[in-house]
């Protein structure tokens, strides 16, 4: 699975979660306005 998530500490804390899981394959941080 893609994550598109924000580079912030809320991100970041997720990230490291969802991978410790082994449920995240492809990570992409993006920008707020590029997801709107």
């Amino acid at each position: 699975m893609r994550l598109l998530t924000r580079s912030d500490f809320d991100g970041s804390v997720c990230t490291a979660i969802l991978e410790e899981l082994g449920i995240v394959d492809d990570i992409l941080y993006v920008h707020p306005k590029d997801l709107q």
